[in-house]
């Protein structure tokens, strides 16, 4: 491991450190505790969470069934995935395979907003580290802070324990910080098969599909540069094709993809950002019918 890529790890790890620091300084250490999950059904502020905790718990009820992500135990009889009760797929299949030997009442809801905010000051860190010509405690802090200042954006704080499966960021910004790397091993000619792709796919679809199109605009511009830097435009289709594979594969096994059930479009457009959100993010004004604003 040469010095460069140690001066990374640490960095990320600094800025993890620093995202625990907020999370605890925030929220206290209640909601870390896996039997306590009366703030949860309370609604914390609202009552969405309410709803990714009660399709975690009939998820862990349900039967094994494919898709992994099928819950029997809703919309009975047919069933329906539980990427439509926003339970963080991949998160409730882990805990589900350990059923078995967890408590009556198990909440890992907690834990995962605490891993939100670890990973997005890593990967804010890591974005900061780049290119820095400096080494030692000045980088570091620089990056740190730099960590930290991802950490503090409104819209983590937003989403944690509201819209949980949000709170996940951080796989845009490593897919960003993957595809800024792999452009710049590209004209130095190191570059490798970026793996991050395929992967930060893959986990995207089971966590919030939100996030996918973030992700896949990454491996489209990261075989865009292989297309353009090295004119073998092959090689970068295959390379996308292989994000894409990983997200189509990940969306079969959790059920967000071909599960043959639905969901109701309630809200749909409402709960949307368009263009007018870049100078006016809180849509103050806007008509959504005769005599109504928001």
């Amino acid at each position: 491991m040469n010095q460069n890529t140690k001066r990374r790890w640490l960095a990320a790890l600094l800025g993890a450190a620093a995202g625990m620091v907020v999370f605890f300084l925030l929220y206290g250490t209640s909601t870390l505790h896996p039997t306590y999950d009366a703030w949860i059904l309370n609604g914390y502020d609202e009552w969405d969470i309410q709803q990714h905790y009660a399709g975690w718990v009939l998820f862990r009820n349900s039967h094994w069934a494919f898709p992994l992500g099928l819950a029997d135990t809703i919309a009975a009889p047919d069933g329906t995935v539980i990427s439509f009760t926003d339970s963080i797929p991949w998160g409730s299949i882990f805990f589900k395979a350990l059923r078995g030997v967890l408590p009556s009442t198990f909440q890992w809801f907690g834990w995962y907003t605490l891993f939100c905010f670890a990973m997005q000051g890593a990967a804010g860190a890591l974005l900061c580290a780049r290119g820095q010509a400096k080494t030692g405690a000045g980088a570091l802090v620089f990056s740190t802070l730099g960590g930290l200042l991802f950490v503090m954006l409104p819209t983590l704080w937003e989403r944690a324990f509201r819209h949980t499966a949000l709170a996940s960021q951080w796989l845009f910004l490593l897919a960003l910080y993957a595809f800024l790397e792999y452009r710049q091993n590209l004209h130095s000619g190191t570059a490798k098969f970026p793996w991050a792709m395929p992967v930060l796919a893959f986990l995207a679809v089971g966590i919030h599909p939100y996030f996918l199109p973030l992700v896949m605009m990454c491996a489209l511009l990261a075989a865009v540069e292989l297309g353009r830097q090295k004119k073998a435009w092959g090689r970068a289709a295959l390379q996308f094709a292989a994000s894409l594979a990983a997200a189509v594969v990940g969306g079969v096994l959790c059920g967000a993809i071909g599960s043959g059930t639905g969901a109701s479009r309630s809200g749909y457009g409402d709960y949307s950002m368009n263009l007018n959100a870049l100078i006016n993010p809180t849509s103050r004004g806007a008509t959504l019918g005769p005599g109504c604003t928001r």
